[in-house]
């Protein structure tokens, strides 16, 4: 997937926002609270970049078996997978993945938050 696909598979997903931070990384948000980290040192956004998500218990012991999928280094959990360039899983499944980090962050919010975020 590249940062074209990425950034297009997010900004797809209701009431997330984009931040541009840590040295051009691409950051999805969904009430305030990260769940998706793209970047690429390729400006057109063309290259094949990695990327960040968080994922459930499940889909991680699953996607870590993957070529080019791994615990993310930064966030020390392998609840977070980064999914490297020569990942082979096609980007609509990982457009899936995508919205689902997006439903995970939100399950965590206030009760409150999330029947905003939602409707």
């Amino acid at each position: 997937m590249n940062l074209k696909t990425f950034d297009a598979a997010c900004s797809a997903l209701p009431n997330v926002t984009m931040v541009i931070q840590w040295r051009g990384a691409h950051v999805w948000k969904i009430g305030g609270k990260v769940f998706a980290v793209g970047w690429s040192r390729d400006q057109s956004g063309d290259a094949t970049c990695p990327f960040t998500i968080k994922v459930d218990d499940m889909a991680s012991e699953f996607l870590r078996q993957e070529t080019g999928v791994e615990i993310a280094p930064y966030f020390r959990s392998p609840s977070w997978l980064r999914f490297l360039p020569e990942c082979t899983i096609n980007d609509d499944d990982l457009a899936g993945y995508i919205a689902r980090s997006r439903e995970l962050i939100i399950s965590g919010l206030p009760k409150k938050r999330q029947t905003s975020l939602l409707s």
